[in-house]
């Protein structure tokens, strides 16, 4: 019987991914080096990045590679982030209540495409949560002032 679905990140599987992005940002490498050296479609690596499902171990094995690190290193440092620390974390709203996503995905490392995808994304998915609807400040500026 085959898999449904791929269900989301786990906590455990975020703290993966944030040892991933810390990692990356520490060799200097962009993403786009990352998935091209990995042989990844950008859909797959941005997908797993965001956290909408997990790396497998193959992945993790091929980017700590690109990287120069070990895998099994990435791995326990996830591990030994404490437990409280994987916890689900609160869901951020807008001061309306609306539903904030949060990607863990820095756009200053993207190519102007990969923003363009990434935010067609996201709206074809209903998620129109962009920075510029969650602005404090939004309303200010809308009646003429820089709002700050």
């Amino acid at each position: 019987m085959g898999r449904k679905g791929m269900k989301a990140a786990d906590p455990f599987s975020m703290d993966v991914i944030r040892i991933i992005q810390d990692a990356i940002a520490a060799s200097g490498m962009t993403n786009m080096e990352i998935i091209k050296k990995s042989g990844m479609s950008q859909d797959y690596f941005y997908t797993r990045m965001r956290g909408e499902k997990p790396f497998n171990t193959n992945d993790i094995s091929y980017i700590a590679d690109i990287l120069g690190v070990d895998a099994l290193d990435l791995l326990r440092e996830a591990g030994e982030r404490p437990a409280s620390s994987r916890r689900a974390p609160a869901t951020p709203t807008t001061q309306a209540g609306e539903t904030v996503t949060v990607t863990g995905i820095d756009p200053s490392t993207m190519s102007e495409d990969e923003k363009v995808r990434f935010v067609l994304k996201k709206i074809k998915a209903g998620d129109q949560t962009l920075a510029a609807m969650t602005d404090p400040d939004k309303e200010r500026e809308e009646e003429g002032g820089d709002g700050r």
